[in-house]
């Protein structure tokens, strides 16, 4: 078995930490857990922070897991283009044939997942692991209640925290990063305030 732990990680915080960590307690045996940052998700028009800060961040996240078989990988954020996860699957079969795929995803994304490019395929070759989210319900959609034999809802504490609010607040959010992302952050000046904006 492996996991696959896409997204944005813009910037990675304590709630991907803890993804990690939850995944390695309920599956101890699997052979490894890949981070993949992407470099432009499908769903959005551009990305807040350059691809060599996040990459510098996501391998910070890997080294404080504190889990060996916890890997990057940079497929996703080398490529000039959208990132779809179908391909990154496709390029980790290829690798490891005789390997279950599992892709970590949260709640907010099982309820657009049928909008992903190649989503039946997704299923079709992969599992899906789904992560309580804050503000979201534990349920499967109806579109894909034919698949819910492949995606498993993990009983775990819901992760409340968003990059989104501490890239808009990094003062007000700041302890939602561990120290040493915290430090890289502060020392990057990333997610500085805009002058007009109020602190």
């Amino acid at each position: 078995m492996i996991g696959i732990f896409g997204g944005s990680f813009d910037p990675p915080h304590k709630g991907h930490l803890k993804i990690i960590q939850d995944f390695w307690k309920k599956f101890p045996n699997a052979h490894a857990l890949y981070v993949i940052p992407n470099n432009l998700s499908p769903f959005k028009s551009e990305k807040a922070t350059p691809s060599f800060h996040i990459a510098e961040m996501s391998r910070i996240l890997v080294e404080e897991s504190k889990s060996k078989k916890t890997y990057y990988s940079d497929f996703e954020i080398t490529k000039k283009e959208k990132s779809y996860t179908i391909d990154t699957l496709l390029h980790f079969k290829k690798i490891f044939p005789q390997e279950d795929f599992f892709i970590l995803i949260g709640e907010d994304n099982l309820l657009n997942f049928q909008e992903w490019k190649d989503f039946e395929t997704i299923l079709e070759i992969s599992n899906l692991l789904v992560f309580p989210r804050g503000g979201y319900s534990v349920s499967i959609p109806q579109t894909l209640e034919k698949w819910k034999n492949k995606i498993k809802i993990l009983e775990t504490e819901r992760i409340t925290i968003s990059s989104t609010e501490i890239r808009e607040n990094l003062q007000k959010n700041k302890s939602n990063l561990t120290m040493r992302i915290l430090e890289y952050v502060v020392l990057n000046r990333l997610y500085e305030p805009r002058r007009d904006q109020k602190i």
